[in-house]
């Protein structure tokens, strides 16, 4: 017997179904941040079709979530409208950026014993952090004039 259907007919016992019908607004979001993504999928895509040695492919995938992670605390780090933030944020940086691509480049090539994939995937991760830090910290620094 499950414990949240006993089968006595007690209706408190079991959970309420919740139908969620999507708003409008719900859906505008959702496409905003499928073009968003799409846009940066495919500049992920054209960037890493160029024809390219494994060493290359481990700098441009390097390269490509360094600038990701730059852009997206450029973008967060401040109030920036929500439309904004779902475009360029959770869209463009998310389908730009690709760490699972990393991840399983770091893996083919340790299990390769190919000692640069691990070091690029090390360096992404800790120069990756550097660059949100510093895009954080250039969104946040007062303008010159004092007013920020």
């Amino acid at each position: 017997m499950h414990p949240n259907n006993p089968g006595t007919g007690n209706r408190a016992t079991t959970p309420a179904a919740r139908e969620v019908t999507p708003t409008p607004q719900l859906l505008l979001n959702a496409g905003i941040v499928f073009a968003g993504g799409t846009a940066g999928a495919l500049l992920r895509a054209l960037l890493t079709a160029l024809p390219q040695s494994s060493t290359a492919d481990l700098l441009t995938l390097f390269a490509i979530n360094t600038l990701g992670a730059f852009a997206l605390a450029l973008i967060t780090a401040r109030t920036v409208p929500t439309r904004w933030q779902l475009a360029l944020g959770t869209g463009l940086c998310g389908g730009f950026t690709t760490y699972s691509t990393m991840a399983v480049s770091a893996a083919t090539g340790l299990s390769a014993q190919n000692g640069a994939a691990l070091l690029a995937a090390l360096a992404t991760v800790i120069i990756g952090l550097g660059a949100s830090a510093l895009g954080w910290r250039l969104r946040t620094a007062p303008t010159r004039g004092g007013n920020q």
